[in-house]
């Protein structure tokens, strides 16, 4: 995210955000040799550096946007209380034509507050 080529380990979520040479790269944890030889790959090419920065970003930008992760948030919590409160399984009801029987109104203004 901020424009600089990603070395990272393969633990935990790191692979889900680093595609392997195209947005970063991934190394094996505790794997000196291994770190020490993707560093030594990007100082001998640092004409890369700026299409591996550019599409690390993009991943960002499209799995971790604050105002989409925030209405995915909003969408689960109306799900589990239309779910636990009427037996409705919308997949979104805040958007669906039921909303008013899920969410009264005073309480929909609230929501919307919270989104960034």
């Amino acid at each position: 995210a901020m424009g600089l080529p990603v070395i990272s380990t393969l633990h935990s979520g790191n692979p889900e955000l680093i595609e392997n040479g195209k947005s970063g790269f991934l190394v094996p944890e505790r794997d000196a040799k291994a770190l020490a030889e993707r560093l030594s790959y990007l100082i001998d090419n640092p004409d890369i550096w700026l299409e591996i920065s550019r599409s690390g970003r993009k991943v960002i930008e499209s799995k971790f946007e604050i105002n989409k992760l925030n209405d995915e948030l909003v969408d689960t919590y109306y799900q589990l209380i239309a779910k636990n409160t009427y037996g409705i399984s919308h997949k979104t009801p805040y958007y669906e034509e039921d909303q008013k029987k899920i969410i009264p109104k005073q309480n929909k203004k609230k929501v919307k507050q919270l989104r960034i």
